[in-house]
């Protein structure tokens, strides 16, 4: 029998960034079937929905590869939806591709949270003795990230923001920042940071690395291989 694959982007579809990358990591027998939580919306209206005065916002991209920052309730207005279309469609598991907190969704079938994976392994490795830089997509988002994420007893957080997909020398940038305050693991917290940046972090500061999309495809391919 043909197994699906559910994946909910907080941005549009079709999307070949994401479609290639989860093509990599699955065998060719499982189909992916993609929602956005943006799909059906034109450029202008998503740009519509960014706020300043929004504390808690989410990064993505629409249209030609536009930035876009929106402000986390207009994302979770529309998440619900999206994840009861994906499982009409038959997929055996959705997985939410975002490293923030998605617990309040409902699911007949089970829901693969990124965020979790990556600070579940990252608190399996991190101690006193290793503390961790983490960089996000934006400045806006390092004190909420720092309070609900990753303060936890026993770790010792420094943060950096640094826009994926610009150019792999802002996120080197960050990571060296990161260093310099101690970090000895540097955790790429956004699923649309890069291998490529990953390599260029590794190389340049000589740091532990953990990247929240890498690490996703090595658990769907231990899932589903």
């Amino acid at each position: 029998m043909s197994i699906k694959l559910g994946v909910l982007l907080i941005g549009q579809t079709p999307n070949d960034f994401y479609q290639a990358f989860f093509r990599t990591c699955l065998p060719d027998s499982i189909r992916i079937e993609m929602a956005g939580v943006l799909d059906g919306l034109s450029v202008d209206e998503v740009l519509s929905l960014e706020s300043e005065a929004e504390n808690e916002v989410l990064f993505t991209r629409v249209g030609k590869n536009i930035p876009v920052v929106l402000p986390v309730h207009q994302v979770h207005s529309r998440m619900q939806g999206k994840v009861e279309e994906l499982n009409a469609r038959g997929v055996t598991a959705v997985i939410i591709a975002c490293t923030r907190d998605f617990s309040f969704l409902n699911s007949s079938t089970p829901l693969i949270f990124p965020g979790r994976l990556l600070r579940n392994n990252v608190f399996a490795i991190a101690r006193e003795t290793i503390p961790i830089g983490v960089i996000l997509p934006l400045e806006k988002q390092i004190e909420t990230n720092l309070r609900k994420f990753w303060c936890r007893e026993g770790i010792r957080a420094c943060f950096a923001a640094a826009s994926p997909g610009d150019h792999p020398g802002e996120v080197v940038k960050a990571a060296k920042r990161l260093k310099e305050k101690g970090a000895k693991l540097i955790v790429l917290d956004c699923m649309a940071y890069s291998s490529e940046e990953k390599a260029f972090v590794r190389q340049e500061t000589d740091c532990m690395v953990i990247l929240a999309r890498t690490l996703l495809g090595s658990i769907l391919k231990n899932l589903f291989e």
